[in-house]
């Protein structure tokens, strides 16, 4: 899957054929993306994709179709500041780069919050 930030989508293709597989994130209404700029897939292929401006995660199914989104602006748990980069772990927990709250939050695939890992500062493990 490719972020597309300047124009608000996600494009996904087919690694071995490069034919494209769906877009996302473009159309109006539950889903229309401002500024995708991380996205991972779960392991049952549904598509998260972080939107930062709007401080949110957004999901899609395996053929592009809005799913659910979770997150709001702020600095509690489940809450973001301008959330970037996403990847699974191998136990399918979600992590975030909530980058203007110097952390990386730990969240179920239903948004709850599980952790957060590191800190604002300059002293190891910090942001």
């Amino acid at each position: 899957a490719g972020v597309d930030y300047f124009r608000g989508r996600v494009v996904v293709f087919n690694v071995e054929s490069g034919e494209l597989v769906f877009e996302a994130g473009d159309d109006e209404g539950p889903g229309k993306l401002e500024d995708p700029s991380g996205a991972a897939f779960n392991g049952r292929g549904e598509l998260f994709v972080s939107d930062s401006t709007l401080d949110r995660i957004v999901v899609y199914d395996r053929e592009g179709a809005y799913v659910r989104e979770f997150g709001t602006r702020g600095s509690g748990e489940g809450q973001f500041s301008y959330p970037c980069g996403l990847a699974f772990t191998g136990d399918g927990e979600l992590a975030v780069a909530d980058s203007w709250n110097d952390r990386v939050q730990v969240l179920r695939e239903d948004g709850t919050f599980v952790r957060s890992i590191g800190s604002r500062g300059t002293g190891e493990g910090m942001f």
